[in-house]
Parts: C-alpha cells; sequence; structure tokens
C-alpha cells in the first residue's frame, strides 16, 4: 500500500513555523510538490498556502496531521528559486514564513483562482480600418483616429496593452462596431525578439559601461552612478539587447507608480517584446494576469515597483534598478524588506546580472563599491548637447518674502524664463496651504487629538488635516487656549505656493502636482501629459516631481527651504536632503537649453550644502560615508529597530526597557543599544510608539542577537503590547 505524502504548509497567519497535512486522495504525484497552493483546514477556518517542502517523516504524531482539502495547480507556481528567495527573506527579516509567500501572489491567486495560462486577445487593424486611418475619415472623431494611430504602429497589440496605449473601452467598442478592428484569441506563443532600429550613439562613458555590463559572466553587481541626464537609461537598453536576443526576460523596477508609464511606453518603442506592468496601481485582475504572463514566459520585460522583486521569472536574464537609491524599494510595514537588497540576492542565486542605476547611490551602494562588492561604473556628463545646470545658493534670510515664498530674485528669474517660453518648477516638499495653524493671540498651535503632530491648514477644502492619521476637522472659531478669534495659518506649503504665483504671474498655466491633486493614477497621468505636452508653464510639485522625469522644456528649478531636511534626528537626515536636492536639480537644462538652479536657505555657509553644490553628489557622499565610519553607523555596521506599539505610551517604553535590560543579564554579542527612545511621531492614531536600536559590527552578530530577541518575544508576550522588528531599517520609526 501506498503512503499518503506529506505536505508541510505554510499558512497566512502570524506564527514562524509551517504545519504539516497529509496530501489529499485526489492528489497526483506531479501536484505534490513545493510551490503549489493547498487549501486546509486551519482551526475553524479554510486557508490557502503553499507547500514549502514534501518530508519524509512528520514532526508531530501522524495520527494529529489532517489531511488537506484540495491542491490548487497542477503545477509549482512558485519554482525552486523564488520559493528558497522566499524562505530566506522570511528567515532574514524575521517574518513568519506563510505571511512571506503571500506577499509574492497577487490577490487573486491568495483567493484561490486559477493558475492556468492565459491565452492571448489580440487586437488588429482590418482591411477597412488601414483604409479609414490613410483617407482620415475619422478626422470629427479624433479618439477614434488617435487609436488607430496607436494601433497601427504597435506590433502585435494584447487587450492588456490597450490601458497602456490609452484607448478605452468606450472607443475599443466603436472601432469594433465600425469593423475597423478586430480581435481574435491566440494560444500562448513564445515571444521572439527583433532587433531593435532604434538607439542613440553611446559617449565614451556609456560605451565602457555597456561593454563592462554585457561582457559578466554570471553574477555581478555594476552600480551605475551616472548624474542625471547622463544616459542611464540608455545603459539599461544597450545591456538588456543581448539578454532578449538570447530569449531570456529582464526584470525592471522603478520606485515609484508614476514612472511606469514613461517606462512602458519607451520599451514598448525600442523593443517589440511583450511588456507587462505590476504594481498597487493595477486592478487586481491586472496583476492576476501580468503574473501568470511572467510565470509562463509570455512577458519578455516585467516593470514593477518594490513587489515586483517576487514575481515568477522562470527564464531570468538580468535584473536592473531604477533610481535605486530611493527609499520607496524599503516596505514599512507588515514584511519590512528592503527590493533592491532581495533584488541582488535573487541575482546572485540566479547567476546572473544586476545593475544598480542611480545619480545619488546611497553610502551602502558606495560602501559596497569601495570594498569590490560592486563594480563601480561612473556616468559624469550629460548625454547628447545638453550641460550640467549652473546652482547658486540664495540666502532666505537676506532676500526673502514670507507672504509669498518668492523672493524679488526668483520672481524676476521666474519672469525671464517666461518670457523664453520656457518651464519652471518650484520645488516645495509641503503639502498644503499652511503647516501650521496658529491663534495669533496666545501661539496655540492646533495639534491633532489623536497624534503626536500639528494640523495642516488646507485652504481649498476650509479643513485642518492631520497626515499622519488624515482625520479632518473644521479650523476651530475661537482658540481652545485663550478664547480669542484670531487663528492664521502660519509656513508655506504648495497650496499657498500655488495661490501667490496665480497673483504674481497672472497669465502663466500652473500645474500642482502633490497627493492633494493626483488622488489615483489617472489623474497623475493627466497632469504629467499637460507637463510633457507644456501646458502648463510653472510647475509646482513635491517630492513626486523629483525622480526620473524628463521635460524638455523645464529650464529653471527653485528649490524653496531647501535645508529644512538637514535637521532631523535620524542619522540618515543629510544623505536623503542631499539626494533629494540633487534629483530635483536634474530635472532641468535636459535638451538643448541650459538649466540654472536656485536653491533658497538660511544657511548658504552650511558645509554638507555647500560641497554638495560645489564638489558634486559623489564627493559629499563620501565624506558622510567617512563621517559614519568614524561614528561606527551603518554602513559601517548592521543595523535593526525593536518597536513596540501600544494604546499607553508607558506599556510601551516599559516593555523595551525590559527587553534592554534582560539583553544586558543574558546575551554576550558585542552590541550597542539605543534606546528606549520616543519614535520621531511618538503618537499615531492614539497608538504610542517606542524603539531600541541595536547596532552591531557584523551582520552575524546581529542575527545571532535577533534570534535571542526572537526567543524572548515568544517566551515574554504582552497582550497590551504589540512589537515591530524592522532588520536594515532605513529611517527611524
Amino acid at each position: 500500500m501506498t503512503q499518503t505524502p506529506l505536505l508541510r504548509i505554510a499558512v497566512p497567519c502570524p506564527l514562524r513555523q509551517a504545519f504539516d497535512y497529509w496530501a489529499p486522495s485526489s492528489a497526483t504525484p506531479e501536484q505534490c510538490a513545493p510551490g503549489v497552493r493547498v487549501r486546509v483546514p486551519f482551526g475553524r477556518r479554510e486557508l490557502i498556502g503553499i507547500c514549502i517542502a514534501c518530508p519524509a517523516e512528520p514532526d508531530i504524531d501522524p495520527k494529529k496531521i489532517k489531511p488537506a482539502l484540495a491542491i490548487l495547480d497542477d503545477q509549482p507556481i512558485l519554482n525552486t528559486p523564488l520559493l528558497n528567495l522566499l524562505t530566506w527573506t522570511s528567515q532574514y527579516y524575521h517574518h513568519p514564513i506563510g505571511e512571506t509567500l503571500c506577499e509574492a501572489l497577487p490577490s487573486a491567486l491568495r483567493q484561490g483562482k486559477p493558475s492556468d495560462p492565459l491565452a492571448d486577445s489580440v487586437i488588429t487593424l482590418t482591411d477597412k480600418g488601414t483604409q479609414a486611418l490613410a483617407d482620415n475619415s475619422l478626422k470629427r472623431a479624433k479618439q477614434q483616429h488617435t487609436a488607430l494611430e496607436r494601433l497601427s504602429k504597435e506590433t502585435r497589440v494584447l487587450s492588456t496593452d490597450l490601458k497602456r496605449l490609452e484607448i478605452t473601452p468606450v472607443t475599443r467598442r466603436a472601432l469594433e462596431k465600425k469593423e475597423l478592428i478586430a480581435t481574435h484569441t491566440e494560444t500562448h506563443q513564445a515571444w521572439h525578439y527583433t532587433p531593435s532600429q532604434i538607439g542613440h550613439t553611446l559617449n565614451d562613458e556609456q560605451h565602457h559601461a555597456v561593454t563592462a555590463i554585457r561582457e559578466a559572466n554570471g553574477f555581478r553587481a555594476f552600480l551605475c552612478a551616472g548624474v542625471t541626464g547622463s544616459g542611464k537609461t540608455e545603459v539599461y537598453y544597450q545591456a538588456m539587447e543581448p539578454i532578449l536576443a538570447s530569449g531570456k526576460a529582464v526584470l525592471l523596477l522603478v520606485p515609484e507608480i508614476a514612472l511606469t508609464p514613461q517606462t512602458l511606453n519607451r520599451l514598448a518603442e525600442r523593443f517589440h517584446v511583450p511588456v507587462v506592468a505590476t504594481h498597487s496601481g493595477l486592478s487586481d485582475t491586472e496583476r492576476y494576469q501580468a503574473w501568470l504572463k511572467a510565470l509562463y514566459n509570455q512577458a519578455a520585460i516585467i516593470v514593477g515597483t518594490r513587489s515586483a522583486v517576487f514575481t515568477p521569472c522562470p527564464n531570468l536574464g538580468m535584473i536592473v534598478i531604477d533610481e535605486s537609491h530611493d527609499t520607496a524599494f524599503k516596505q514599512t510595514s507588515g514584511l519590512r524588506y528592503h527590493a533592491r537588497d532581495l533584488a541582488i540576492k535573487r541575482a546572485h542565486s540566479s547567476n546572473i546580472p544586476i545593475i544598480l542605476g542611480t545619480a545619488t547611490p546611497t553610502l551602502e551602494s558606495l560602501y559596497n563599491a569601495e570594498r569590490g562588492h560592486y563594480t563601480l561604473l561612473t556616468l559624469t556628463k550629460r548625454a547628447g548637447n545638453s550641460q550640467p545646470p549652473k546652482i547658486i545658493c540664495l540666502p532666505q534670510h537676506r532676500d526673502f518674502q514670507q507672504t509669498s515664498g518668492l523672493s524679488p530674485s526668483i520672481v524676476e528669474a521666474i519672469n525671464a524664463c517666461l518670457a523664453q517660453k520656457k518651464q519652471v518648477l518650484l520645488f516645495l516638499n509641503r503639502r498644503g496651504y499652511a503647516p501650521l495653524f496658529i491663534c495669533h493671540h496666545c501661539g496655540t498651535i492646533c495639534k491633532c487629538s489623536h497624534c503626536d503632530t500639528n494640523m495642516t491648514y488646507h485652504r481649498e477644502k476650509n479643513r485642518l488635516v492631520c497626515h499622519q492619521c488624515h482625520r479632518m476637522q473644521t479650523p476651530p472659531s475661537h482658540c481652545s487656549h485663550c478664547e480669542q478669534a484670531n487663528h492664521i495659518p502660519y509656513g508655506l506649503g504648495t497650496e499657498q505656493l500655488e495661490s501667490a504665483c496665480c497673483e504674481q504671474f497672472p497669465h502663466a498655466r500652473i500645474c500642482r502636482i502633490d497627493r492633494d491633486t493626483t488622488k489615483n493614477t489617472t489623474q497623475l497621468k493627466e497632469q504629467l501629459n499637460r507637463i510633457h505636452d507644456h501646458d502648463a508653464d510653472i510647475l509646482i510639485g513635491t517630492q513626486m516631481l523629483a525622480k526620473g522625469h524628463h521635460i524638455k522644456a523645464l529650464t529653471l528649478v527653485v528649490i524653496i527651504n531647501a535645508d529644512q531636511g538637514f535637521f532631523c534626528s535620524d542619522f540618515r537626515a543629510i544623505e536623503r536632503t542631499g539626494q533629494l536636492i540633487m534629483q530635483v536639480a536634474g530635472r532641468c537644462g535636459r535638451d538643448k537649453e541650459p538649466g540654472n538652479v536656485i536653491i533658497q536657505t538660511a544657511l548658504p555657509d552650511f558645509p554638507p550644502l555647500k560641497q554638495l553644490v560645489n564638489e558634486g553628489y559623489l564627493t559629499f557622499a563620501r565624506q558622510l560615508l567617512k563621517e559614519r565610519e568614524d561614528a561606527s553607523l551603518p554602513p559601517a555596521s548592521a543595523f535593526a529597530i525593536v518597536g513596540a506599539q501600544a494604546r499607553s505610551a508607558t506599556d510601551a517604553e516599559h516593555a523595551l526597557q525590559h527587553l534592554r535590560q534582560w539583553l544586558k543579564q543574558h546575551n554576550d554579542i558585542p552590541a550597542t543599544l539605543l534606546g528606549p527612545m520616543p519614535a520621531l511621531c511618538q503618537k499615531i492614531n492614539d497608538t504610542h510608539r517606542f524603539q531600541l536600536g541595536i547596532l552591531t559590527s557584523n551582520k552575524t552578530q546581529r542575527e545571532h542577537l535577533l534570534l535571542r530577541i526572537d526567543s524572548y518575544l515568544l517566551h515574554h508576550k504582552n497582550s497590551r503590547v504589540r512589537f515591530l522588528l524592522d532588520v536594515d531599517a532605513q529611517a527611524l520609526l
């Protein structure tokens, strides 16, 4: 009699272990394999977990093992390399294995939808449609005419490509009704790469970078550190060509959803291969379809944000991370992973090259490059005929208009730019009308009653908004402290800056981009199209505009209150502010016209700022790296944070104090313990937050220490306190 196979299942629950189940009697031997989804009874519920092993013997009494209800896949949807990566991720970040595996799956697969390959719905122009385009007979139906033009330029259009081509379902139905387009279904066919006829002549630095990447044999990490506008994208594309030509796929990670539309359009123009996108801005169905296309090798290029690092690519040949310095690659809740680090781990396990592209590399990346772990490729010149922008620091205390945030010198520079029909970017990393709403009589500031933060005044809504818990309230008519009716907004936000520009430049077309004006991807795309079509003269924005955007007509950037980020208790504050300044400055002068950058600052003689402006980012970063090494701070040491959250501040702080005391008594691993200390914003949504920082000389020591902390937390449970662990924390809580 054949023994029923045993399945070890990781289920989506906060427990660190996996659970043994007998395979269902209906399961085939092919189905009983690591990487398949399994529906199992779990307490009073039914859950869908992932098989991670098929052990010969159970860990518990066989009589206590329950049978699984069903195996949902005919073959593994998580192959061995990806399953190994996720298992390593769970161990490295000290996160439950079941929740870690769920992070890799789109919600449709977590809910039990089938994992069969998708048939392709291919859309083609009919002879009638081709004739209508040639005759220009749809000139009155502009959307339909534009749709036919876009379809005619594509070699093969799938129904999933219509969103990228901005062809709405209404337009599609109208064209089908007129028999101008036809849709037919094709079974899956392997994609083939056709050499692109588009390309740019490389300068010496770009040519050296492309050659080095193409000559990589197996795993190699390249840090492509190029100034903004130096042609890093062209380096990526030319490095990708031989990978695609060999029939292998490329995974391209970008930090923000806002960067995916332009990236998809560039790739579609350049490479005639299937390209899919995956990010949280898509619908569940779209993410499900993209995931399956990647799984069955129906996608040659996968573009996505941080979660795309878990996308299955059975034939992966290269990974590219654009804007690799960006903090958006670090997840700050749940599984607190860093997509850059996991991508490097995945490339190493798959024995393939990986490119980390950035104009402002992190100190961690520079540290690894200096020690030979990464190969440093520098691009010091802008591509083509464009020149680096001229940067000047404008002392705020000498030449500043408090009422509008724009000094006379800045107003003069903006007017000169507008007179030349060029675009201006005013960068202010603070949304709303004013960050403070204050009693003019006694100085009392309106604060959120649920968070440890000030309320921001939004004049368009006439509301005070907490930017932590998002609660809103009507501005008070009288002060709660002195009963006087004399509140005023204080400080400068993007909404107030927009209002000031409307008065100062009445004939200019103004476009403001922040979270208030772009609440979804459609609004963001519309605003970006306005900018790129030069339908806006003055651009006002937060860091949403700081990276990756190529705006040809932009020749002046004004960075307002540039130095506010330098003075924060987080030890990475100077690095992050320097990166942001250089990224914003890099948006201008990217075409033929030279660019100018004005940095408005209260401290023009601040040494890091002077070094950044006069000597460039790499010199600035290397100086910071030396200071970090002298202070034994990351990346010269291994860092982690143990956080505690509770309704009572005393409970949260005492829980970490007890942990610290226990570590002093039971730990022989050399470590520096920082705190317990309040989080930068101690209370959010009525929850108090404290943190205990951990510094060790290396990651091995840290891992041993974190395992001891795991054991402590398991045996000292506190129902009033929720603990979290952030390995390689990129910011204080």
